[in-house]
């Protein structure tokens, strides 16, 4: 799964890669228009990079949802506003109540509402423990949908601004929070294609350089980048077959200078 272990430098060729990739995209086609040909991200490439999941629930209708999970829904997008002013410790090391002057929900405001907030270790005195401060939601009945909510908003269907929290996942956090399983594959294959579209829009806007792409986008880009051309990919590394480590985990930490 892609995650924050998971990580694939950007920089040097990487980048040029990457952006050359996007600039191959076609918004009619929906694939990468290559001098030779084409080609585009498939189902098959989400399942063998990312080991997301094919199987389960795929359309949620809120009509048809319990009145139990419908009313959770609602109280999450209460919480999604009050996440902007929850207890945070400043940069100091000083503990607060409540973040000042938030003027949105972002994904570290609500992980500090829903579990911790952990003291600057730069302020943590020589072989003292962390402090932390935790969140109003921590361990109560929301706490694993909250968990959801910013797995699903930073991994599979990241929206804008970037580092926010989207309130479009909060059906799906629940329907997994209830251990639902929820056919997550298809869903993370549309959000590059959209996300893809963008940047082409705004290439044409700006004729410049474009930075819109999530850091699972890039990642996963790269990733896609370097199993199929092989010649530009940087020495992957070596692990045991198994079924629980996927494909893009190779590509962890690695680079190339070839382009």
């Amino acid at each position: 799964m892609l995650s924050r272990r998971l990580s694939i430098p950007r920089q040097g060729a990487a980048n040029r890669n990457l952006e050359f990739t996007c600039s191959c995209w076609s918004t009619d086609t929906h694939s990468f228009a290559w001098s030779w040909g084409e080609s585009g991200l498939s189902l098959e490439d989400v399942l063998i990079l990312t080991h997301l999941s094919l199987h389960g629930g795929n359309i949620v209708d809120l009509a048809k949802l319990p009145r139990e999970d419908r009313d959770d829904i609602e109280t999450l997008r209460a919480l999604h506003k009050q996440a902007q002013n929850g207890p945070i410790f400043t940069v100091q090391g000083v503990r607060k109540a409540a973040a000042a002057n938030a003027k949105k929900t972002s994904l570290g405001s609500w992980l500090r509402y829903f579990f911790k907030d952990l003291q600057p270790a730069r302020t943590v005195a020589p072989g003292s423990a962390r402090d932390f401060v935790a969140g109003p939601q921590y361990k109560q009945q929301l706490y694993m949908v909250g968990f959801f909510s910013y797995f699903l908003s930073y991994y599979v269907l990241p929206d804008y601004p970037i580092d926010g929290l989207s309130q479009a996942v909060f059906p799906l956090a629940v329907l997994l929070a209830r251990g639902q399983p929820v056919t997550l594959a298809p869903l993370f294959l549309g959000s590059p294609y959209l996300q893809l579209d963008l940047v082409q829009v705004d290439y044409a806007r700006s004729l410049g350089r474009c930075d819109h792409l999530s850091m699972a986008h890039s990642t996963f880009l790269l990733a896609y980048f370097f199993e199929h051309f092989r010649t530009v990919a940087p020495v992957p590394l070596v692990f045991p077959a198994s079924g629980v480590r996927s494909r893009a985990e190779q590509w962890h930490g690695t680079s190339s200078e070839a382009s």
